[in-house]
């Protein structure tokens, strides 16, 4: 009885973690296309990026995820920068973004 609880153990976890995973990542790019819909931008590419950009550090901790961007504003002009989804503590629980452009480093809260 007791090998088979550890079997289904060894067998669900990495499932779990598995499922998390894709679901934390799912929920931070709806939060950049809710972003840039919110700002009357066109994504026009988002990719994951981990340990490159001014919030590599952040990436580390696994609660929080950026994104390389590249919009299209809403005069035409296109833009590319960082995008970090979710809270220093409570990571994509919350709804925060912080963009970064690549033109001039100014930190945009939104």
């Amino acid at each position: 009885m007791e090998e088979k609880i550890f079997t289904g153990i060894l067998i669900a976890a990495p499932l779990v973690i598995f499922a998390l995973l894709i679901w934390s990542h799912l929920k931070a790019r709806k939060m950049v296309q809710r972003w840039a819909g919110g700002n009357n931008y066109k994504l026009l590419r988002c990719r994951f990026s981990f340990l490159k950009g001014p919030f590599y550090w952040r990436t580390l901790r696994k609660k929080q995820k950026v994104f390389r961007i590249k919009v299209q504003m809403e005069g035409g002009n296109i833009e590319k920068g960082y995008i970090q989804c979710g809270d220093w503590w409570y990571g994509i629980l919350k709804h925060k973004v912080e963009v970064i452009w690549d033109k001039n480093e100014n930190k945009k809260l939104l």
